[in-house]
């Protein structure tokens, strides 16, 4: 009998655990993806495939829509 009081206890710890780091992460894939758009113009300044003139205006741009 005792064993099922700590059978309980524990399922409703991972059950808590997992609600608790459900809540806490559940806004984070939105800021990373507020962010990724500015990462890729950075990349591709730093590898050349657009110019300092494109990458101000595009900077720009992004940052205007927010």
């Amino acid at each position: 009998m005792m064993m099922w009081w700590w059978i309980i206890g524990f399922g409703l710890l991972v059950v808590l655990v997992m609600l608790f780091y459900t809540v806490k992460n559940k806004n984070r894939p939105l800021e990373k993806n507020d962010e990724r758009p500015i990462h890729i113009l950075k990349e591709r300044y730093a590898k050349g495939e657009i110019t300092k003139e494109e990458f101000e205006n595009q900077k720009e741009t992004l940052l205007d829509k927010k």
